[in-house]
């Protein structure tokens, strides 16, 4: 009997093994399922056909022309080289004049080139000289190579040209896609000169409250319930202003300031109202929507009726100027039926139209219109023009011009139709938008025998190019390290540097980094250790700063002697009870990927801190503004959507100015990896877009996640790790209890 029970309790403790190991496997399965859940997944341009070359030589186009695989290029240039030698080469040369950043294209061998044929394209941005070097040279160019394409740095190039060498006889290069980005243009406010003025002094140099000196500022000084102001002709030729507010040292401790910025009539409300400035007030910046803006008016206002004086600083005041525009001329049409010009043509009032275009339609039949179709790819933010009747047009006809901005189809509907122009009609001018137009077409109608109007003035707007401003320089000597430099190249105050993990500053992958003596630290998971870095691009684990209670790195309580024993990093604390304080693990995660490329750009265009896009790092505490040109009266009337949601109010804070949303950075860690879709959105129904960047850091992960938001990275999944864990203590619990019954 004894033995029949120790079979059953043997037994049964072996049924209960197995079964707590089966449980113990499904949930370590299903823990690591948690723990590696998936991973989810430009510069606006001007046709280099827009520009008038200074020189050339076997330069043909734009035009469209073919290359040896069939495929047809619409306004490409045609170069020919007739041998290798300086003289037979084709090329054009371009007066630049530091406008543009960067040349981009496509190159590509002509249909029919020789079979022997080796063409080569070299792209100079400086003078031409025989020690000269290319900015850019091509590889060799056959007749059956396929086509390349290529980018050149053109940042305060002043002259550019483009040559071309042959081996083998005569053959051509079709240069396709040729397109520049344009260089937007500011101006400092105190190069204008005020219309009118009042209190109002500068540019000079002025110091604020915090002893932070502002060169080339201007100063507003009005006395205790009085205003001071400027007021500025701006003719529409700027879209934004932006700057800096800040109370000048010594003003009264009783002082109440406040600035607002007018884009119209001073009676109506103003595009940006500041905060109310007291004598220890902060600094604060501004942005404020200029477009299409005849008048623009800044009042200062100083509510305190019983005090004295005071002043408001306005530095960094900055004006972009409007995107400049380029002549529909300047275009080749990909088709065209009774459209001449551009030429001189006058109109039936005897008002000569330079540079118009006449179209001459032959009666009121579909097939007896005139037209013109361009190509515009998305380049163009506007057409403008001004029809007019040609001088002569019989009495009886009735023209209409209808503007398509996509495929012209029997149910198409126009972008803009005109009003009958008749033959004693008065010019009408209009405005048709192109954003996001890959297509244009103009078409001209008419109810009589042949008449024909004038398109004058005809004018596109480019997309505006992002400036180049502040950016990021190589750190001579070092891989992976860039310094945040001005935009003269000199360095900040303080001297800013990164760690580009990728090799490529601003790409998502960049650690700010410290400086001691000659060597750089980042910080280690966000833990106050601070790890050495090489000067080929790892980190020496061995090699750690502690930051000291003050979690401030390069101040007097930063400890050196740290040790990494046991993977893990500590610190010695002589006399305590405790000789080494633990300060965290040390692993590998600053080691850069080897294979990445170290080669930077010169330059890297950096984002507007005050932009509507914005980026975040993951474990920051910072925060970050969404912004808006428009007010609101009561915070009910505003909404913040992100993935098209709305976020509950305590997520972020609202503040006037004229709208300024700035998210927590409790909520920001809660989101994943990735790019969100933002608004700012108002009860009538208007949205101001913007985008939010979640970037992650590898040296935090804290795991969590918004639920209400689609997932864009690794996450943790912390439900689904606490029922693995209750499952394996009831699978335990589970066993222990049924070998309890056997014993028993």
């Amino acid at each position: 009997m004894r033995n029949e029970t120790n079979r059953k309790h043997s037994k049964g403790r072996e049924q209960s093994k197995w079964l707590v190991a089966l449980l113990l496997c499904v949930s370590c399965f299903m823990l690591c399922v948690a723990l590696t859940a998936p991973t989810a997944a430009e510069n606006d341009t001007v046709t280099l056909g827009a520009l008038t070359p200074a020189s050339k030589d076997g330069w043909v186009g734009p035009a469209s022309h073919t290359d040896n695989k069939d495929a047809a290029y619409a306004n490409s240039f045609k170069a020919t080289a007739t041998g290798s030698e300086a003289a037979k080469k084709a090329f054009v040369t371009y007066n630049l004049e530091k406008n543009y950043t960067k040349l981009a294209g496509k190159l590509a061998g002509l249909k029919g080139n020789p079979e022997a044929s080796k063409l080569q394209v070299k792209i100079y941005t400086g003078p031409v000289t025989a020690t000269a070097t290319p900015a850019y040279t091509s590889p060799e160019i056959k007749a059956d190579s396929n086509a390349v394409t290529f980018e050149v740095n053109l940042a305060d190039v002043q002259t550019l040209t483009i040559e071309i060498y042959c081996e083998g006889g005569e053959a051509s290069v079709i240069l396709a896609d040729m397109q520049l980005t344009a260089v937007i243009k500011t101006v400092g406010l105190g190069t204008l000169t005020p219309a009118s003025k009042d209190g109002w002094a500068g540019p000079a140099s002025h110091t604020d409250n915090t002893d932070a000196a502002h060169a080339n500022s201007l100063k507003a000084t009005a006395a205790g319930g009085t205003k001071a102001y400027a007021s500025y002709n701006a003719e529409k030729k700027y879209t934004k202003l932006t700057g800096k507010l800040a109370v000048l040292k010594g003003n009264p401790a009783d002082c109440k300031l406040q600035v607002k910025v007018f884009t119209g009539p001073v009676t109506g409300t103003a595009a940006y109202t500041s905060p109310e400035f007291r004598a220890d007030s902060a600094a604060v910046t501004f942005e404020v929507n200029l477009t299409d803006v005849q008048t623009l008016t800044i009042e200062v206002y100083n509510a305190d009726t019983s005090g004295d004086a005071a002043s408001v600083i306005l530095a960094d005041m900055q004006l972009t100027a409007a995107a400049e525009t380029v002549a529909l001329s300047t275009l080749t049409p990909a088709s065209k039926d009774g459209w001449a010009g551009p030429a001189s043509h006058t109109d039936n009032k005897d008002a000569v139209h330079a540079n118009s275009f006449k179209a001459t339609a032959t009666g009121g039949k579909e097939s007896k219109k005139a037209f013109a179709a361009y190509a515009a790819d998305k380049k163009y933010t506007k057409l403008t023009g001004k029809l007019a009747p040609l001088k002569g047009t019989p009495e009886g006809d009735k023209l209409q011009v209808k503007i398509y901005t996509g495929p012209v189809t029997a149910t198409a509907t126009p972008a803009y139709t005109s009003p009958e122009i008749k033959a004693d009609s008065n010019a009408v001018t209009f405005e048709v938008n192109l954003t996001d137009a890959s297509l244009l077409t103009i078409e001209v109608y008419n109810t009589g025998s042949e008449a024909s109007v004038i398109l004058a003035d005809m004018l596109l707007t480019p997309k505006p190019a992002t400036p180049t401003t502040d950016h990021y320089v190589a750190v001579s000597g070092w891989t992976r390290v860039y310094e945040f430099v001005n935009a003269d190249g000199s360095s900040k105050s303080p001297k800013k540097f990164v760690y580009a993990a990728d090799g490529k500053p601003e790409n998502g992958y960049d650690y700010q980094l410290s400086q001691k003596e000659s060597k750089f630290y980042a910080e280690y998971f966000k833990n106050n250790v601070y790890v050495a870095l090489k000067t080929d691009g790892t980190f020496d684990l061995n090699d750690a700063i502690w930051a000291g209670p003050d979690k401030l790195f390069g101040t007097a309580d930063d400890k050196v002697a740290v040790k990494k024993a046991d993977n893990g990093y500590y610190y010695e604390q002589a006399g305590e009870e405790e000789p080494w304080k633990f300060l965290c693990w040390a692993t590998d995660v600053l080691k850069p990927d080897p294979n990445v490329t170290t080669t930077a750009p010169t330059t890297s265009t950096t984002a507007d801190l005050h932009s509507n896009i914005q980026t975040f790092e993951l474990g920051s505490t910072g925060t970050v503004t969404f912004r808006s040109a428009k007010d609101y009266t009561d915070a009910s009337q505003v909404q913040f959507l992100v993935n098209g949601q709305v976020l509950p109010t305590d997520k972020y804070i609202l503040t006037h100015g004229s709208t300024v949303v700035t998210l927590k950075a409790d909520y920001l860690n809660t989101l994943a990896e990735g790019t969100y879709p933002v608004a700012i959105k108002f009860s009538d129904g208007t949205q101001e877009p913007g985008t939010l960047k979640i970037t992650k850091n590898p040296f935090f992960n804290d795991g969590k996640t918004d639920p209400n938001l689609p997932q864009t990275g690794r996450e943790f999944n912390l439900g689904l790790t606490v029922s693995m864990l209750i499952l394996l203590m009831g699978g335990g619990y589970c066993g222990y209890r049924w070998l309890r019954r056997d014993n028993a």
